[in-house]
């Protein structure tokens, strides 16, 4: 029996085993290293989201264009941008003419107010404009009014704007 034999097997399987260890850890390390980095980034990006205005989620609702088939309505999330504002954007798709983007925002001024703005849709031509949609507008429980809505290209028609939550 050579003994010199079995102790480069138990030297070669304990290096073995050593480097397997080795990388097991490093393995670990960055494992929890990349969580915990995207959990700080979460939960950054969650307490720096104190909106100003009453809701953090808005229905905005298009009626009336021309062309338009059927009512047409998306769910918009707002966040802070800034020390007067909030924003959101969201995709909507109006029946008939098609589908584009959507920005809501909230901005403190004389009166604190929601507008909403579409981008992107089909035949759309310039900037569309609406009416500001007071926050007791928006957020108050009582029948929420509709605001006007210009699309360049498109034509005019009625926004409204509630809130989700």
């Amino acid at each position: 029996m050579d003994l010199n034999n079995d102790d480069r097997i138990n030297s070669s399987m304990i290096k073995t085993i050593n480097f397997k260890a080795m990388i097991m850890g490093i393995l670990l390390l960055a494992a929890t290293f990349l969580l915990s980095s995207n959990t700080y980034e979460t939960a950054f990006a969650q307490s720096g989201n104190s909106i100003l205005g009453c809701a953090t989620t808005v229905k905005v609702t298009i009626s009336h264009l021309p062309k338009q088939t059927a009512v047409a309505t998306t769910e918009v999330t707002l966040s802070n941008i800034g020390p007067s504002d909030d924003r959101g954007y969201g995709n909507i798709t109006i029946p008939g003419i098609g589908s584009g983007h959507v920005m809501v925002n909230f901005h403190i001024d004389s009166i604190n107010a929601y507008s909403a703005k579409v981008s992107n849709i089909p035949g759309q031509t310039g900037e569309s404009n609406s009416d500001d949609m007071t926050e007791g507008d928006v957020c108050g429980q009582s029948i929420h009014p509709i605001a006007s809505i210009g699309i360049p290209g498109i034509g005019s028609g009625y926004l409204a704007i509630t809130k989700v939550n």
